[in-house]
């Protein structure tokens, strides 16, 4: 099944079918993908090397609960966005600050669940010293104190209970989810997805569509 965000920018088409975006444009290109498990292909007015680029960028290969070596992969991926209308370039920047504050978020956990002193005060300032940075500075102060009154509350341990309530709130004030961003842009770069099924699996996913 197909996310609905992504429904706005793919073109389900039947068996044997072309595409109008190909037959119209002679500058059009294409490269085969995988959208969330279904075989498509991606097209627009740009190389396929562009294509795939962006591709390897995109909301489908960017798992929910990402690793850290996963987020690295991905970053070090958007290097290659070149070339692109200024929307793309958008989605590629919020995406790289999105991504550099959750591995500071998760390598700052992993710090300090390795820290001698894991239910210390000196363990969670150097955590916050690690996370100032992808906040700004209007919504720090507000972070940093409610984040030390949790940690009070929770009897000076930093444990998962802690850690989970910190991924909450640095959810809530650093940049928000890319994944509309992302398909706004490919339909402004005149981009977009194309799936062709067989008449049964087409139906079924006409009936998801709705």
């Amino acid at each position: 099944m197909i996310p609905s965000f992504v429904l706005g920018s793919l073109a389900i088409l039947g068996p044997a079918r072309p595409t109008r975006a190909l037959a119209a444009d002679p500058r059009i290109q294409e490269i085969r993908v995988n959208l969330f498990g279904q075989p498509c292909t991606m097209e627009g007015p740009f190389t396929k090397a562009q294509l795939t680029s962006l591709h390897e960028i995109s909301p489908e290969k960017i798992p929910p609960a990402a690793s850290v070596s996963q987020m690295k992969g991905i970053l070090a991926k958007t290097a290659q966005i070149k070339g692109f209308p200024l929307p793309i370039e958008q989605y590629r920047d919020h995406l790289r600050k999105r991504l550099a504050a959750k591995i500071a978020l998760e390598e700052a956990i992993q710090s300090a669940r390795k820290g001698k002193t894991p239910d210390s005060r000196k363990s969670l300032d150097a955590l916050l010293k690690n996370l100032k940075e992808h906040v700004s500075t209007l919504q720090y102060p507000s972070f940093e104190s409610t984040v030390k009154k949790t940690f009070e509350t929770n009897n000076s341990i930093l444990n998962d209970l802690f850690f989970e309530g910190l991924r909450e709130r640095f959810e809530g004030v650093i940049q928000p989810e890319t994944e509309e961003e992302f398909h706004k842009a490919i339909r402004v770069a005149k981009i977009q997805y194309v799936c062709v099924f067989d008449d049964g699996e087409h139906s079924n996913e006409n009936d998801t569509a709705e």
